[in-house]
């Protein structure tokens, strides 16, 4: 019998069939309860099942969380790829397509009226500054602080605004724990090989 750690009441095969579609359209926005035990629970491990069966790296869907929670999920939707192997990427995108049932429709701007302030002085912008943020290995800040305006006509995804919807934030944290199930599922694999 081939169990996850994760959760030993079900194979993978059992949780390969599950309908993650159906648990994401009733668990996403549900409130604390059965519905959103299920989805994070069952509806995550079953996710990564499915994923990890078609070759889909843990940091794959990392950054797609990433992407849901910057973008929303509206923004990830559209995406060519969302993850990089054709299959997998398909799977998600129905799911996301679930997803975005539940987010706020995009809403569209219009330019400000107002000029754009200056920028700061690189020595003066607090993204520049050493002691305040990471860089990464390229030298780049992790911690952006600058922002691009819309030019007129352009759209954000619902979860852009105001610091994203609750749906947004969910499907993002759900990913999250996705990627966290099928990286065990690697460890565990790994460590197995070398017994």
């Amino acid at each position: 019998m081939n169990t996850t750690s994760d959760h030993p009441s079900h194979t993978d095969d059992e949780l390969a069939e599950f309908d993650v579609t159906v648990l994401l359209r009733y668990g996403l926005t549900a409130a604390p309860g059965p519905r959103r035990t299920a989805l994070f629970g069952d509806g995550a491990a079953a996710a990564a099942v499915i994923l990890d069966r078609l070759g889909t790296q843990p940091r794959s869907v990392a950054f797609l969380a990433e992407v849901v929670r910057a973008g929303g999920v509206a923004y990830a939707v559209e995406l060519p790829e969302p993850l990089p192997r054709p299959e997998a990427a398909a799977v998600v995108r129905d799911w996301l397509e679930a997803a975005t049932q539940l987010v706020p429709q995009q809403a569209t701007f219009a330019p400000s009226r107002r000029p754009a302030r200056p920028l700061a002085a690189p020595a003066e912008s607090p993204s520049t500054s050493r002691p305040f943020g990471r860089t990464t290995s390229s030298g780049r800040h992790a911690e952006s602080t600058h922002r691009t305006p819309l030019l007129e006509g352009q759209t954000l995804p619902g979860g852009a605004l105001a610091g994203g919807a609750p749906a947004d934030e969910a499907a993002a944290r759900w990913l999250g724990a996705v990627a966290t199930i099928i990286e065990v599922k690697h460890l565990t694999r790994a460590r197995a090989a070398r017994r």
